[in-house]
């Protein structure tokens, strides 16, 4: 995948598709085409399993985002959920508790 089709899933992801946010989430776990980042990869996966409302998105995403974690510590857990967090509100406009 090229710098500008990264760019394009990406600017996807941030308008809320769930399907790119996935897609961003996997790349980001794996390192392909983009420098592993199991932070990031952790929120796009956890905004993908909590906002989708395609059963077999929401589920791979919840899946794959615990296989994640497992490769994390806690202290990027943390901020992985805050980062979650912060990129559902910008892409929903509500506010989480």
């Amino acid at each position: 995948m090229q710098v500008l089709a990264v760019q394009y899933l990406r600017e996807r992801a941030e308008k809320g598709e769930p399907e790119a946010q996935y897609r961003l989430g996997i790349m980001l776990s794996e390192g392909k085409e983009v420098p592993r980042n199991l932070v990031q990869a952790y929120a796009w996966l956890d905004v993908a399993a909590t906002t989708s409302a395609k059963p077999e998105i929401a589920g791979r995403a919840a899946q794959d985002r615990e296989g994640v974690a497992a490769r994390m510590t806690p202290m990027q857990i943390v901020e992985a959920r805050e980062l979650a967090k912060q990129w559902k509100e910008r892409i929903t406009g509500k506010a989480s508790p």
